[in-house]
């Protein structure tokens, strides 16, 4: 859940960065426009690119979005699966069942996390689709990672993996 939550506040802070950097430009454009007294035609073209602009942050910001609400899914079934072992403490008839479930599930991602941690990220994501543990796999922080990874190897400087 913590890797989760970090993606979310990575995600969180690359919206503030585009939508601050964006804002801001238009602002200080539209600022500078008044202050030249251009013409009239000038102003219209000025503020029709500044629509253009913000239209494609506000297309920039829905993918963001997109991704983020992937992030809350994933953390939404994680805790849901936390809150099914603490009911599994209360005596119920069909706990064995169902703390069978629990270490079946706990032992597919154990397996998945190791294949992902060995470089095996091709078969990882074959496993956690056939096993239905997408939700629990964290396939897109060890894709960064093995892109990070492969730049340094292939380059041999920060730069590119960066």
């Amino acid at each position: 859940m913590r890797c989760v939550m970090e993606q979310i506040v990575q995600a969180f802070r690359v919206h503030k960065k585009y939508i601050e950097k964006r804002i801001t430009l238009s602002v200080n454009r539209l600022t500078m426009m008044k202050k030249k007294n251009d013409c009239p035609e000038q102003i219209l073209k000025g503020i029709n690119e500044e629509i253009a602009n913000l239209t494609t942050l506000k297309h920039k910001y829905t993918k963001l979005t997109e991704e983020e609400d992937s992030f809350w899914s994933h953390l939404e079934t994680r805790v849901h699966n936390l809150v099914d072992l603490e009911e599994q403490t209360v005596p119920q008839p069909n706990k064995s069942e169902k703390m069978n479930s629990f270490f079946a599930l706990k032992l597919d991602r154990t397996i998945l996390d190791f294949m992902l941690r060995q470089g095996y990220f091709t078969t990882a994501k074959l496993f956690a689709q056939q096993k239905g543990i997408l939700e629990f796999s964290d396939l897109p922080v060890f894709a960064e990672i093995r892109r990070i990874k492969t730049a340094l190897e292939q380059d041999q400087n920060c730069v590119a993996a960066l």
